[in-house]
């Protein structure tokens, strides 16, 4: 996650990157995400509802097809 995230990167993608963390572990994870990630674009794959509140736009899939976009 560091390497991706220091990388010179514009666009990230980040599959379930707080998976099997606990709260306090989650929390330090989107922090670091938020503080280095500046002027990047990031697409964060989740099925973890808690990390909505994070986000900027939520696209929800649902048999590969968009079933909500806002």
């Amino acid at each position: 996650l560091i390497r991706c995230i220091l990388k010179d990167s514009k666009v990230i993608i980040l599959d379930e990157p707080t998976a099997s963390l606990d709260d306090i572990s989650k929390l330090q994870i989107i922090e670091f995400i938020k503080k280095y990630s500046k002027n990047k674009i990031i697409i964060i794959i989740t099925h973890d509802k808690s990390l909505l509140k994070y986000v900027n736009r939520i696209i929800e899939l649902k048999d590969g097809k968009i079933i909500k976009n806002k």
